[in-house]
């Protein structure tokens, strides 16, 4: 959670809890829920989480909370490997507000599915860059059905404010 102005702001990140809120310029996280229904034994036992305290310049975007707070949930590890045919990265964008959601061999195995989403609450153009070797592109629905013909030309697309997209890529 985050309570900015333009120039200055702080935000709360933390690994597992949910419940959360701001009033009155006080920030809040719900650690335990005391409900009943459906399970009378929920949150008992021992509970460990991490929480961080982000003061940071300027709002949410500018301060990168969405970086930090995916560091903090996904700490990198790293693992001994090899560059795949000379490329440095599997894929990258060249707008710093969107954010890779998943990607996966398509259900029917024919494709390699990219999904995607703009987190900063503002309209982006993006280009997609792949760092392997591929055919045409489309975007598709959340069943993998293509919804655009599909393209040789550059993966590059506009969003609307925290629009997801999905496209598949042939190799």
């Amino acid at each position: 959670m985050d309570l900015s102005e333009r120039n200055y702001g702080v935000s709360l990140l933390n690994d597992c809890k949910y419940g959360h809120d701001i009033k009155d310029n006080v920030m809040r996280i719900s650690l335990l829920r005391a409900g009943t229904h459906p399970d009378y034994l929920q949150d008992q036992g021992e509970h460990t989480f991490i929480y961080s305290l982000l003061p940071h310049k300027g709002d949410f975007v500018e301060g990168e909370v969405v970086k930090e707070a995916f560091a903090l949930n996904e700490p990198m590890q790293a693992v001994k490997g090899e560059s795949i045919l000379g490329y440095d990265s599997f894929l990258s964008f060249d707008n710093e507000q969107v954010e890779v959601d998943a990607v996966k061999k398509s259900e029917d195995g024919k494709y390699i599915v990219v999904r995607f989403h703009e987190f900063a609450g503002s309209r982006q153009e993006v280009a997609l860059k792949p760092g392997f070797t591929w055919q045409a592109w489309a975007q598709c629905d959340l069943r993998e059905r293509p919804v655009t013909e599909f393209v040789r030309d550059e993966i590059r697309m506009d969003l609307h404010a925290y629009e997801i997209k999905t496209i598949l890529i042939e190799v």
